[in-house]
């Protein structure tokens, strides 16, 4: 479904609104930056140099086995946990390693919080 800019735009503020208020919450000094949504193909071609990894249930590799990244990573997640095959053959293409964190599907928000516990759990971040 597209946004049209008005309500994209509300959604952002609202976004930030939360982010910001989570930091507070946590004494966190940097806030993370928002921003605007991108289709999976502008996301792709973004060369970031950080390690990327596209959550699939069915993949192969697992999440657990994955050594500690150098730097940043990208966690690229889908609606409810699927991909189409054309949009995995694209992440691949684009230096994705396709995980999972297991067999269960979850919800778009709750994946991020779940994936995000568990490489903190893994690689530290709780310290």
């Amino acid at each position: 479904m597209q946004l049209d800019e008005k309500r994209l735009q509300k959604k952002i503020e609202h976004w930030n609104k939360i982010i910001i208020g989570a930091c507070e919450q946590f004494s966190r000094n940097k806030i993370p930056e928002l921003v605007a949504p991108l289709t999976l193909d502008a996301w792709l071609t973004i060369d970031s140099g950080m390690t990327k990894n596209m959550l699939h249930p069915e993949s192969g590799g697992n999440l657990s086995k994955l050594s500690k990244p150098k730097g940043e990573t990208a966690l690229l997640f889908g609606s409810e946990g699927e991909f189409s095959d054309h949009e995995i053959s694209q992440a691949r293409k684009a230096d994705y390693q396709i995980i999972s964190i297991g067999p269960r599907n979850l919800r778009t928000e709750t994946t991020a919080l779940a994936v995000i516990s568990a490489c903190q759990a893994l690689w530290g971040g709780f310290l």
